[in-house]
């Protein structure tokens, strides 16, 4: 018995269930990775790599010097890592080294890098989002527009530029305790200096820092008994007579109350405290009122920061100094002391 049903060139799909199984699901997959795949309408990228391995050349060339933000697309599986560069040629070249991306993760996880490792270059198509001005605040505030409105499966961490949500693992976390520095690197991080913009980031971060009450005592427990040496306690008092306390901190200084036990701290170091001929001086300076000292015979004058010091000069008692300057009358007929 002959069949003479006709068939067409498409496929009949009650006929062969299973091919209509197989097709349907690569049908599915291929819409999911096409949206995947897909930017929005409003983002159009200033240049496109369809395939990053053979424009390996190219993409170094017009992207040299430039800061922006770009798109990492997995032609496999679709997913995509977005990223930012204040020079674009320097941070995608490590994108092609094997040692590069090895390295870093064995120091921490990154799904682009192990991708990359995994299907190459090749694997991929960079997309240059946009290019924008070589300035930290402004990249990073781009990558997180970006970040938000593509939501990328590779980006692991959600906040541009930033560790927040990271976590190391047992074994990093231990080879950070038992870190030991070489001297040729303490060298280096003492004379590390900062940029304004970092050091008002760091002040920042420290204002709204809350530190738990443990933390505090670990702290404490570790400052206790701590000798600094000579030079470490000349740097800390040069530090303090430049710094100048905002009006804030000057209120919370002046409402601050120590408790019991912090007072009778505080006085029994005053009673031991030994001020240097220097200090002295200067606490005479600030404290004392200035007078000045003639000598009837030379006609000689000589200022002094206070009474105190003037008694020192013309080794005299401090109450016969007082004395003579309110009676106006000449010391042993010889030295003239009056106010400034």
């Amino acid at each position: 018995m002959t069949n003479n049903k006709k068939y067409n060139n498409t496929i009949s799909f009650p006929l062969v269930p299973k091919l209509q199984h197989r097709l349907s699901k690569v049908l599915l997959i291929s819409s999911l990775f096409k949206g995947l795949h897909t930017l929005p309408e409003s983002v159009v990228p200033v240049r496109v790599y369809e395939n990053a391995d053979i424009q390996k050349a190219e993409i170094r060339k017009e992207n040299k010097g430039k800061a922006g933000i770009y798109r990492w697309v997995n032609l496999k599986n679709g997913k995509c890592y977005v990223g930012s560069g204040a020079d674009l040629s320097k941070r995608l070249a490590l994108y092609y080294s094997d040692t590069t991306l090895r390295t870093t993760l064995k120091k921490y996880k990154s799904a682009i890098y192990s991708s990359m490792l995994k299907y190459g270059p090749s694997g991929f198509r960079l997309e240059i989002l946009e290019y924008c001005e070589k300035v930290k605040a402004v990249i990073l505030s781009r990558e997180q527009y970006y970040i938000d409105l593509l939501k990328p499966l590779y980006n692991l961490l959600q906040t541009a530029g930033s560790p927040l949500g990271y976590k190391h693992t047992e074994e990093t976390l231990a080879k950070f305790r038992n870190r030991v520095h070489t001297e040729e690197t303490k060298k280096k991080i003492r004379k590390l200096r900062h940029t304004e913009e970092v050091k008002q980031t760091i002040r920042l971060a420290a204002l709204n820092r809350n530190i738990s009450d443990d933390t505090k005592a670990k702290i404490s427990a570790s400052l206790t008994g701590l000798k600094r040496s000579e030079e470490t306690k000349q740097k800390l008092r040069t530090v303090a007579l430049g710094r100048k306390h905002s009006e804030e901190t000057k209120v919370k200084i002046r409402e601050y109350k120590h408790t019991d036990e912090a007072k009778k701290a505080i006085g029994a170091s005053r009673l031991n405290r030994k001020h240097s001929d220097e200090a002295k001086a200067k606490i005479s300076c600030k404290l004392g009122k200035a007078v000045t000292v003639t000598n009837i015979e030379t006609g000689v004058t000589v200022e002094y920061a206070s009474i105190k010091s003037a008694a020192l000069g013309i080794e005299k008692s401090y109450d016969t100094c007082k004395r003579h300057i309110k009676s106006q009358k000449p010391i042993k007929g010889l030295y003239l002391i009056k106010n400034k």
